[in-house]
């Protein structure tokens, strides 16, 4: 056999594809595949599944540890009704009797959260009712009549990906209490946001409800402000920054990323709820401890 033949007769080797986090950070952003999929898969991955459950377990310490010095520091043992973050409301207890939920239960409760949300979407068509992920019913709600605040147009199917994203990200990361807060405040400087008399105009426009009674630029702004520092929603912007770059588990969040969405997130996803103020936050000071609380926080 000559030797065209035999090279002809070789097997030609499969194209290896690069893990997506080994691209260009412009050829990993704009992923377009699934953003609930992809987070939910992060979620499933040990590293990250490691951290949600590590935070749950660290935060329910913290407030062991705030009631018995409120005890400690008042006469009597005034009983108190301790809340999982979870929503599984406890009968009250005295502090010094306060049976902690065990690591295991918060891993059931991950699994179940993440089956639940991957399952099915309840969607509303109610004018009134916003997206939220936590409704009178415990689930996220998708309200597919909701328009853009800052267009005015519906959502294209990109940005309902977004949006149904967030909110799912809301019935599994249940990051709501002052552990959280003092824990995510680090890596953000509010005093920075600016919000303009056009920020103004569009957040009464989806707010409407909330906001009858103000008509002080200040007193919206500081509803705003509030709000963006509730550290569920930071999370779940910071689980945007990965989803718009296709991040797994395993992928760390670089500066190099943070660079890059501050400059192109928005005009790519033609989307921002409250991602300005958001970046606006992330000051130069700031960047390494978001970058650490990215990549640590179960995002």
């Amino acid at each position: 056999m000559s030797k065209l033949s035999n090279i002809m007769s070789e097997k030609i080797p499969p194209q290896i594809e690069k893990p997506r986090s080994e691209l260009q950070i412009e050829q990993q952003a704009n992923f377009e595949g699934s953003w609930t999929n992809l987070m939910i898969e992060r979620l499933r991955s040990p590293e990250i599944r490691k951290q949600v459950v590590d935070l749950m377990c660290e935060q329910q310490q913290s407030v062991i540890n705030d009631a018995k010095k409120y005890i400690h520091e008042r006469i009597g043992k005034p009983k108190a009704t301790g809340e999982d973050p979870w929503g599984y409301v406890r009968n009250a207890y005295y502090a010094e009797e306060f049976v902690p939920i065990t690591r295991e239960d918060y891993e059931e409760r991950l699994t179940n959260r993440l089956e639940m949300v991957e399952k099915d979407t309840p969607i509303s068509f109610n004018k009134d009712e916003p997206n939220a992920g936590g409704g009178p019913n415990g689930r996220e709600i998708i309200n597919l009549g909701w328009k853009n605040p800052k267009s005015g147009e519906k959502l294209n199917i990109n940005q309902w990906n977004i949006v149904e994203s967030h909110e799912k990200g809301h019935m599994v990361r249940r990051y709501g209490n002052q552990y959280f807060a003092e824990k995510f405040w680090k890596a953000f400087d509010f005093s920075q946001v600016e919000f303009t008399e056009q920020d103004v105009e569009d957040y009464k426009k989806s707010h409407n409800d909330q906001i009858t009674e103000m008509t002080n630029t200040d007193e919206i702004k500081n509803v705003f402000i509030n709000y963006l520092k509730n550290p569920m929603e930071l999370a779940e912007r910071m689980s945007q920054l990965k989803n718009y770059f296709g991040l797994a588990g395993q992928d760390r969040f670089t500066k190099e990323h943070l660079i890059y969405a501050r400059k192109h997130y928005i005009n790519d996803t033609d989307f921002d709820n409250g991602m300005t103020q958001f970046f606006q936050a992330i000051t130069p000071e700031k960047e390494d401890a978001f970058i650490e609380l990215i990549n640590s926080a179960g995002i």
